[in-house]
């Protein structure tokens, strides 16, 4: 884990650990000040927007919108806007994908795992670049999510043989043929303000334990090559 951690005024080295580690962690990337504004409008868009929740993730509170919506892109939400629309956020997303764009905006309040693909190890058939902001302190009580790293070649292989078998368990229809346990992934346990960029040419797991009474709040964002 410690290897993944690097610090925002250092994008070379953010650069370099995604495209070597296919992860990494910035730490304090949202000071204290900041995040709770952050969280202030994370509970207001979900209130606001309740009856625009994804029914597939209940209980859980899941919505996804664009960056440019009204839901993010308007007076009063402006740090949630600033948050991934800032020069590092681009400068980052130009040298690991060359000319991108905006793909979906996640906001979301955890409570349960939700069995889905996602808690399997696995790669996403469509290569995206995803931001993780972590709002609350996340652990492996409260669902944090997993990486296997430097595994990026491996899974280059798979997505020439077909990129749509991209689960590594056994049994499963889109199993690929290679076996990765959930625990030999490692858990990518964050602070609050802390911010997790990775490729999903990582191979990666949603979290996959809450214990009674926790639960993790995350603006996620994802980004794809044009």
């Amino acid at each position: 884990m410690e290897k993944l951690i690097t610090f925002k005024n250092n994008e070379n080295d953010i650069v370099n650990k995604i495209k070597n580690q296919g992860i990494c962690v910035i730490k304090n990337y949202v000071n204290r000040e900041k995040l709770n504004n952050i969280e202030q409008e994370f509970d207001t868009i979900l209130d606001i927007y309740k009856n625009h929740l994804d029914p597939n993730y209940e209980p859980n509170r899941n919505l996804r919108t664009n960056i440019n919506t009204d839901v993010i892109n308007k007076t009063n939400n402006t740090n949630i806007y600033l948050l991934y629309t800032n020069e590092l956020i681009v400068n980052i997303s130009k040298k690991i994908l060359g000319n991108f764009k905006y793909d979906s905006v996640f906001i979301h309040h955890d409570f349960k795992n939700i069995r889905t693909n996602n808690t399997y190890p696995h790669f996403d058939y469509a290569r995206k670049l995803k931001f993780y902001l972590c709002v609350n302190d996340m652990n492996i009580t409260n669902g944090c999510f997993k990486a296997f790293p430097n595994k990026m070649k491996l899974v280059e292989e798979k997505r020439k043989i077909n990129r749509r078998n991209n689960i590594f368990t056994p049994g499963h229809k889109l199993y690929n043929g290679t076996e990765i346990k959930l625990k030999e992934l490692t858990p990518i346990e964050c602070d609050a303000g802390d911010l997790i960029i990775f490729d999903t040419n990582c191979i990666h797991a949603g979290g996959d334990n809450f214990e009674e009474g926790k639960y993790r709040k995350v603006i996620r964002l994802h980004l794809s090559q044009r």
